[in-house]
């Protein structure tokens, strides 16, 4: 009996040791990505407020759960009337600079705009990115934010991301239901764990070992799905997916959307199909081709930042952006 014991013992060590490296293996594979700060290239000319002189855009900052300063800003013009107010949120190693054409496009439509850079991003602190699950973690002191501003939390609140930013504007609403009255995604991958398939469909085989890392990293934000947030809000939701999505696959994402909304029945849930589209979506169809083929990830080969014409590649989509302008001023 003993012996049997001793054997079950040595047999339950041996696998939770087995598990150990398998996580440290992991670890190092999934989150090397992540071990260093974002900055943005010198080489690349990002927009910047010289382009939108009168385009008002206040300092502020939260600290973030890993007891840094996150920092950003609100931009609005002063001689518009304010409609609402929008909390943007930026894609993966980017900043909401990356996106400042989008930004003065709802400013200029009548939105004061909420943005920060997550976690080691630009202009935040932090020594690394972390990993994705942070954001989830960062998002409810910048909803807090907000909603306990006084010059801020007397519009209604919306919220916008694109890509991880779009995850984030998503699950938002699963941390804060009540104030949050829409929301909308341009291209959200469903969970940190569905976003990890998408890139490496190999990675389905490790299921559970990423779970179970990403739980032991962030806690249970790690869990939060974008299905989650869409079957569980109130909040009217508007999610755009493109069929050539090279990032965010629709088998990940819009299918996985789609399935829970006619399901359930979810009325206050619009989806958008772009088939012929790609990852960037906001973008003008020929900037996104140029975006994808010279700058986005995964890549083989170094940015040639000679290869870029700024002329186009800040160019938006028309369509999309009046979409999500009448989506945000109908009621």
């Amino acid at each position: 009996m003993n012996t049997v014991f001793t054997i079950v013992i040595f047999v339950i060590l041996g696998l939770i040791i087995l598990l150990g490296i398998l996580l440290l293996i992991f670890n190092k594979l999934l989150y090397g990505m992540f071990k260093y700060r974002f900055d943005g290239d010198i080489r690349f000319k990002f927009l910047t407020m010289d382009n939108y002189p009168d385009l008002v855009n206040e300092d502020v900052s939260v600290k973030s759960v890993y007891n840094v300063n996150l920092n950003g800003k609100i931009f609005y013009y002063p001689n518009l009337k304010i409609k609402g107010v929008v909390i943007f949120y930026h894609g993966l190693l980017s900043g909401y600079y990356n996106y400042l054409n989008v930004i003065e496009y709802l400013a200029k439509n009548g939105y004061k705009v909420v943005a920060f850079d997550m976690y080691g991003c630009m202009s935040s602190e932090g020594t690394s990115t972390k990993g994705m699950a942070h954001g989830d973690k960062d998002n409810k002191n910048i909803i807090d934010f907000v909603t306990s501003n006084k010059e801020l939390n007397k519009y209604p609140l919306y919220v916008l991301g694109h890509s991880w930013g779009g995850h984030l504007a998503m699950t938002s609403l699963i941390h804060d239901d009540k104030n949050i009255k829409k929301a909308v995604a341009l291209c959200p991958y469903n969970s940190n764990v569905d976003c990890a398939y998408s890139v490496d469909s190999k990675a389905k085989i490790f299921a559970p070992l990423l779970y179970l890392l990403n739980l032991i990293k962030f806690g249970h934000e790690a869990s939060y799905k974008v299905t989650d947030a869409i079957n569980l809000t109130n909040a009217k939701v508007m999610i755009f997916s493109c069929g050539k999505d090279h990032i965010v696959k629709p088998k990940y994402s819009y299918l996985k959307y789609k399935k829970v909304i006619e399901k359930n029945n979810l009325d206050n849930v619009t989806l958008k199909f772009y088939k012929d589209n790609d990852h960037f979506i906001y973008m003008d169809d020929e900037a996104a081709r140029m975006f994808t083929k010279e700058i986005s990830f995964p890549r083989a080969t170094p940015i040639d930042f000679d290869k870029l014409d700024y002329s186009i590649l800040y160019k938006l989509n028309e369509e999309v952006m009046k979409e999500i302008i009448n989506f945000f001023d109908n009621k």
